[in-house]
């Protein structure tokens, strides 16, 4: 027989509120309050496409090809007209991964939600006081994906998943790919 989930015992018990405590507490409703404020700064604020960001948009040969790729599929291939949707999903993109990365961290070194708060507004701290929101410039995407391969590095060593090495390697030609700076 198998045990009940603590989901299902929880809807059929709703005076036990120990599971839900469990899926959500007050340091993770301060952390989606952050992500909720950096959201709404974005909506307030405009798409800030000065110094590089317009060689980028128009494809400049001195460039590496991913980030202005990234802009065209993001526009559509100029069939939506600004940069809204490029931001947007670069911000989409790096708080998901912020998010997954302070996860991650609770879980293999044991953080407590102190800790996961301190680490996510240290790494949130280019959305919320750099305007990295809503630039049209590589960090950007850079960014979030360099924490993305600080991650599948330390998961990779951890587990000795060659699965999880080979996506390290794959993640770290995208990140040259859009910012070639990361070779030195």
């Amino acid at each position: 027989f198998r045990k009940p989930s603590t989901h299902i015992y929880f809807m059929k018990n709703p005076n036990n509120a120990e599971p839900l405590q469990k899926r959500f507490n007050i340091q993770t409703g301060f952390i989606w309050l952050v992500y909720i404020f950096i959201l709404i700064q974005w909506f307030i604020t405009g798409i800030d496409t000065s110094g590089d960001a317009t060689t980028y948009i128009h494809m400049d040969p001195l460039r590496t090809p991913g980030y202005p790729l990234f802009i065209k599929i993001t526009t559509l291939f100029g069939l939506i007209h600004g940069f809204r949707s490029t931001s947007f999903v670069a911000l989409i993109l790096g708080l998901y991964i912020i998010h997954r990365f302070c996860y991650f961290l609770k879980e293999e070194f044991n953080l407590s939600y102190f800790s996961i708060i301190v680490s996510s507004l240290v790494l949130l701290f280019p959305y919320l006081f750099l305007d990295l929101k809503n630039c049209i410039l590589t960090e950007t995407l850079a960014y979030p994906l360099f924490i993305l391969t600080v991650q599948l590095l330390l998961k990779s060593l951890f587990d000795k998943s060659g699965k999880t090495a080979t996506l390290y390697f794959v993640t770290t030609a995208l990140l040259l790919f859009v910012r070639p700076q990361f070779v030195y």
